[in-house]
């Protein structure tokens, strides 16, 4: 694994759904076999009122094992 390059494209989420969405990327497990085990998102939190604003959240999570190794 010489590079991992995640789709960091900015997924619309509600302010309130943000930790169900970034718990979702942070909770779910990785098959070594089959994926490279690091995953990321962007997500572009858009908050309403009378000045609408978009805040960003990048999440992003790997497996222990991995990080032991790049950081040797």
């Amino acid at each position: 694994m010489d590079e991992v390059v995640p789709d960091l494209t900015p997924v619309p989420v509600a302010e309130s759904d943000l930790i169900a969405r970034a718990t979702e990327i942070v909770g779910t497990g990785f098959d070594v076999t089959t994926q490279v085990p690091f995953r990321a998102r962007l997500f572009a939190v858009t908050e309403t009122g009378p000045r609408p604003s978009t805040c960003w959240c990048w999440s992003c999570t790997t497996s222990r094992p991995t990080v032991s190794r790049w950081v040797r």
